[in-house]
């Protein structure tokens, strides 16, 4: 498998990046398909009250849970958040915004835990609240 393709080989250079390659495509599933059977399967069983990111290992995973966990970490770092109406993403718990040296919030002001990007809005004006920031 590993030999060129000129030598008989499929040309896989290195078949440990391949498989986290193909298990990242299926992290990808995940994420943007939530409504398949399998991303119900895995949410009843790994995640019930929180999103496939956020999910952790729990105890005795299934080998195919726990290799989808571990090319998560690559997923995540090639990602980023679309906010959209911001109802899913917490303002200082997750990296949403845009920038590569820095994406999370960096204020420890009591009053933004546990509240949404949504709160930051306007929402009628699709603007940004500047009396909150």
């Amino acid at each position: 498998m590993t030999k060129h393709k000129h030598a008989g080989g499929l040309g896989f250079r290195c078949l440990r990046d391949f498989n986290i390659a193909m298990l990242g495509k299926q992290c990808w599933q995940l994420i943007t398909n939530p409504d398949s059977l399998v991303a119900q399967l895995f949410k009843a069983k790994y995640f019930t009250n929180t999103n496939f990111m956020e999910a952790k290992l729990g105890s005795s995973p299934s080998f195919i849970w726990r290799s989808i966990c571990e090319a998560r970490s690559i997923v995540s770092a090639g990602s980023s958040w679309r906010i959209g109406n911001g109802m899913d993403i917490q303002i200082l718990n997750q990296p949403w915004l845009n920038r590569s040296e820095n994406p999370y919030i960096s204020t420890v002001s009591p009053s933004l835990v546990n509240q949404k990007v949504a709160s930051l809005l306007i929402t009628d004006s699709k603007d940004w609240n500047l009396d909150i920031l």
